[in-house]
């Protein structure tokens, strides 16, 4: 008997990072949505197993208004260009995520299931790394930034 292999990977869909099996998008097993909210999450794991702790894991990105409304607070490149990124040195961007980090770990502790929680991982925008520097920009040219650096 001979099985053939599948092609696998991880790549964007919807906006996410997503298992594509030949091609084709996949949800998790067992599930008929590609995603879902931390209620149906926990519900979810809890039902495969009541005794399971669970870790919660989230990733703070601004929405699309929050950028048109504070362009100067996103990352500059040499070739004056914005990777959708808000810049580190961004005070207004980092206390906002602050905030929404904090309202999501309260409103974990609401929940039902909050005493299986064990932790949380808190992602930024692009799994922790710096878009800029993941597209190969090594130095945030935005004024605020280069004030600091100087400093």
């Amino acid at each position: 008997m001979t099985s053939s292999k599948c092609e696998a990977e991880i790549r964007p869909y919807n906006g996410r990072p997503t298992v594509f099996i030949d091609g084709e998008p996949h949800p998790l097993p067992g599930c008929d949505r590609l995603y879902f909210g931390v209620d149906e999450s926990a519900e979810y794991a809890l039902a495969g197993d009541s005794d399971a702790y669970l870790m919660v894991r989230f990733t703070r990105s601004p929405p699309t208004s929050w950028k048109a409304l504070h362009m100067n607070e996103y990352a500059l490149t040499e070739a004056v260009t914005t990777p959708s990124s808000p810049s580190l040195a961004s005070d207004l961007f980092w206390e906002a995520m602050a905030r929404v980090s904090t309202n999501i770990v309260q409103y974990c502790e609401s929940r039902p299931w909050a005493d299986r929680l064990m932790g949380y991982t808190n992602f930024h925008v692009t799994e922790g790394t710096h878009m800029p520097v993941d597209l190969g920009w090594l130095y945030d040219h935005n004024p605020v930034m280069v004030t600091r650096w100087r400093v």
